[in-house]
């Protein structure tokens, strides 16, 4: 059985494995590889990342009031990456994770991806 690498464990999303196609908000600064540094953000923006879900091309799997878990499929191999959104309204941060499912290199398309998601959105 596969291990679960999405969700929340004790308020914070799973840390990135030892390979260069994940990159995560709750990874050290220090590490340049996988940081991705959270967002501040004025109220919780999971219902508007929710309702834009088709415009980026993403496929929702699980949401509550604080978190979301969607999916994007590469357009050419068919690849599924994994992205989490966890809000974090006492300190009002937007924390992120996104991995690649297969693979070891992502030639940096997940930080790619987001970088363009959060820019589409406004954050």
């Amino acid at each position: 059985m596969a291990r679960t690498t999405t969700g929340v464990i004790n308020g914070r999303l799973h840390p990135c494995p030892d390979k260069p196609n994940c990159i995560c908000s709750f990874a050290e600064p220090s590490d340049g590889l996988h940081y991705y540094p959270p967002r501040k953000v004025t109220g919780n923006p999971i219902e508007k990342i929710k309702a834009s879900l088709e415009k980026l091309n993403l496929t929702l799997v699980a949401a509550d009031t604080n978190y979301l878990h969607c999916v994007a499929t590469t357009a050419v191999f068919r690849f599924k990456d994994d992205l989490e959104f966890l809000y974090d309204p006492k300190d009002q941060l937007l924390h992120l994770r996104s991995a690649s499912r297969l693979g070891h290199s992502d030639l940096g398309a997940n930080r790619k991806r987001m970088d363009r998601i959060l820019e589409r959105l406004g954050f």
